[in-house]
């Protein structure tokens, strides 16, 4: 092996460690994310943000039930952020325990996207 290609080696040895070291010293911002059972991303957040979350305008649909926060977005039984009169973008734990004919299994299959603050 001539010196030059040893040169090179090392040069690229050197390269791919400091780019080890770099990643793995680099640190998400601090936030008040958590992560779900499957490692995806989730949120914290407040009664006032998840009225954003309306389903209308584009705006994606999301509703909470006990703490938990779930996506109904591409759910066809909440077109457009709704469900037999009820929108999205709101606490339904109540309106689901009380008024509705269904249990809370229904959340069971829905996306997790974090939790009431």
């Amino acid at each position: 092996m001539t010196n030059r290609t040893r040169r090179m080696l090392l040069m690229l040895l050197l390269i791919v460690v400091g780019a080890l070291i770099l990643v793995g010293c680099s640190s998400a911002p601090a936030n008040d994310n958590m992560n779900d059972n499957n490692g995806n991303t989730s949120e914290k957040m407040t009664l006032e943000k998840l009225a954003e979350f309306d389903g209308k305008d584009g705006n994606k649909a999301y509703i909470a039930v006990d703490g938990i926060i779930y996506d109904v977005t591409d759910n066809p039984a909440w077109p457009d952020g709704e469900h037999n009169g009820v929108m999205a973008g709101q606490d339904v734990s109540d309106i689901l325990k009380n008024d509705s004919p269904h249990d809370l299994d229904i959340t069971d299959d829905l996306p997790v996207i974090g939790e009431l603050e």
